[in-house]
């Protein structure tokens, strides 16, 4: 694989992970298409665990930043405080995130693991996703960071949360397809709400799960993440499990040692197809739809015309697609109002433009589909 992971010690002299994204594979249609995401956030939990196994007690803080060393000695039996540590690996290069795992650990619970993003975790940015590739290092490189800290068993440890995340370069701008999703779909989806926000999110959510899209663009900027290639049109599709009993409807029990096997890899991918038909279900006779159809062409007519004659030209044009006007007849009548010849050719040449970049609304839901069909297929 051509992305690399440095290895660099820390300031105890054991392997610290530093992620770079030095890497040939830019991201393609090619590439999104046949190198599917698999994780993104990844919650892990295990009763079976105590102060003893805790390495490096003054790296653990409690409430306000108390240390470890500060309450009874090291010893907190019969105290019912979280213990927590962030490891944060070191930026890499300006775009990057820095990289982070979160240890939190209560006696009455025990210990949970936290991996926000798995793609940051691994290539030091989400702008990739997690291929079925990389599985097995980023977990890895997460067995790594976590024996830095505590003495455990981390393959044994249950999979309490598992999202999963796929990013597609997609034909249209992004808009188009989140406006698309929105206008397909209520305001309530099998126990869950809707959240919208300006054609940049549509999302179906609850306690326990969430579906979505996103504007990959549109997110990072808003993180003021750089190193985004602003000539794609990066379209992120988000299934989330975001509880124990979630996560066990879906998979049934995980621990974090079936993360790597091909059949949950299969299986993640596959909540996705069924995520998607289940919350975006598509009717091309739905009134919002058909509004949201003449919109969007609205605006691909405005990017014919700029700001002039686009009404007036979408109107024909949109009569034109309906047959009830054809272009010989418009032809006629601008001549008989006494327009020149080359002002009708150029009018009749702007139609035919519009014409031609017309987007169905229909065309757009079968693209994501089938992108999200093709994933599958690559990991049959």
């Amino acid at each position: 694989n051509a992305i690399s992971i440095n290895r660099q010690p820390d300031n105890r002299g054991n392997g610290a992970s530093s992620h770079n994204n030095n890497t040939t594979c830019e991201p393609s249609r090619f590439i999104l298409g046949s190198s599917p995401g698999t994780y993104d956030t990844v919650k892990l939990t295990t009763p079976l665990f105590g102060v003893n196994d805790i390495k490096h007690p003054d790296d653990w803080k409690i409430g306000s930043g108390t240390t470890w060393s500060e309450v009874a000695n090291g010893q907190i039996p019969s105290l019912q405080k979280r213990l927590y540590i962030d490891y944060k690996g070191e930026e890499t290069e300006p775009g990057n995130h820095v990289t982070t795992i979160g240890f939190d650990y209560s006696p009455s619970w025990g210990l949970s693991v936290t991996i926000p993003s798995a793609p940051s975790f691994l290539y030091g940015n989400a702008l990739l996703p997690l291929t079925p590739d990389d599985v097995k290092p980023w977990m890895e490189a997460t067995h790594q960071v976590v024996d830095r800290h505590v003495h455990t068993d981390l393959d044994t440890f249950r999979v309490s949360r598992l999202d999963s995340s796929t990013l597609f370069n997609v034909d249209e701008p992004v808009a188009a397809y989140i406006g698309l999703f929105n206008s397909t779909t209520g305001a309530k989806q099998r126990r869950t709400n809707k959240k919208y926000y300006e054609n940049e999110t549509v999302q179906f959510a609850n306690k326990s799960q969430a579906v979505g899209f996103y504007d990959k663009h549109a997110k990072e900027e808003h993180r003021g993440l750089l190193g985004i290639d602003s000539n794609m049109n990066l379209l992120r599709f988000e299934v989330q499990k975001k509880i124990r009993s979630s996560v066990r409807s879906a998979y049934g029990g995980l621990v974090f040692l079936d993360l790597g096997k091909e059949e949950i890899i299969k299986k993640t991918i596959e909540q996705r197809l069924k995520a998607f038909n289940m919350f975006f279900p598509f009717d091309e006779n739905r009134e919002e739809v058909k509004e949201f159809n003449n919109q969007l062409n609205l605006f691909q007519a405005m990017k014919v015309d700029g700001q002039r004659n686009h009404v007036n030209n979408f109107i024909k044009a949109l009569a034109l697609r309906n047959g009830s006007i054809t272009i010989d007849q418009i032809d006629l009548m601008m001549r008989l109002e006494g327009y020149s010849p080359q002002y009708i050719n150029r009018h009749n040449k702007q139609l035919r433009d519009i014409e031609a970049m017309w987007i169905d609304s229909k065309n757009l839901y079968e693209e994501v589909r089938t992108l999200i069909q093709t994933e599958l297929k690559a990991v049959a």
